[in-house]
């Protein structure tokens, strides 16, 4: 086992993650603050929003599970320095991991979800050549004259996009990183999704203009076929923060433990 592989594996143990499965399906990082009423609500990206390490190195690790990323163009309008890719040593040590523990050396497709309209076709992710767009067939999508990113679907959605890297692009695992108006379709009927990583901030406030849209509750995970399988609870510079990770129970999902 490689240096970087067991640095990974010890930031692991020490969140009481375990036996990551090769094949992980469907995958979701969220980042929520809990209110009062124990409800879960979604985190804005901005200066103001409470930062967290673990937090930041959950949602690299699960890109750097993925054979693809499903995200949309509203996610690439309200973040335009978003880059998938983890610099630093962090970065080596996570493409060592992805490659050396789940045998995977090809970049991560990336597929942007839009209903049509304006792309802002300079962002770094659509130009990668790893990227492609999937809309509607009478959507009108303004692409540049040479690009050949956009894929028309009869159903698009996101749904639709699990099924189109499964079947046409032999993907095994997928990360979303949408919003809660397109993601909560996975949390609708059993198996759709088959992991979820957590992370909830536990302050009493957020700073005004960080709340955004509800995530499901920790009920509609629970019917959607998910059960809690580690949590750890770590006091950071932004504030007290847990991470919970959320698997498929039985045939079907990342891991039958019960």
């Amino acid at each position: 086992m490689s240096s970087s592989v067991q640095r990974i594996e010890a930031r692991l143990q020490a969140l009481g993650i375990e036996a990551l499965p090769q094949d992980g399906g469907v995958l979701q990082s969220a980042a929520v603050w809990s209110t009062e009423a124990g409800q879960y609500q979604t985190l804005k990206i901005g200066e103001s929003t409470p930062r967290s390490p673990t937090d930041d190195f959950l949602l690299a690790l699960n890109r750097a599970r993925a054979d693809a990323m499903v995200t949309t163009g509203q996610i690439l309008r309200d973040e335009p320095a978003l880059c998938f890719e983890v610099g630093g040593n962090l970065g080596r040590d996570l493409s060592d991991w992805r490659k050396d523990a789940l045998g995977r050396s090809q970049a991560p497709w990336i597929v942007v979800l839009t209903r049509g309209g304006h792309l802002p076709w300079g962002h770094p992710v659509v130009a990668s050549d790893r990227t492609l767009i999937l809309t509607g067939q009478e959507a009108a999508v303004l692409e540049p004259a040479d690009s050949s990113k956009t894929i028309r679907r009869a159903a698009p959605g996101l749904i639709d996009a699990i099924a189109f890297l499964r079947t046409e692009k032999g993907c095994e695992t997928m990360l979303i990183e949408a919003g809660p108006s397109t993601s909560s379709v996975l949390y609708q009927t059993d198996d759709n999704v088959d992991e979820l990583m957590l992370s909830v901030y536990r302050e009493d406030r957020l700073p005004p203009g960080v709340g955004g849209r509800a995530f499901p509750s920790a009920a509609t995970l629970v019917s959607a076929g998910l059960h809690e399988v580690s949590s750890r609870s770590v006091q950071e510079a932004s504030g007290l923060w847990s991470f919970h990770r959320w698997v498929q129970r039985g045939p079907g999902g990342s891991e039958g433990e019960e």
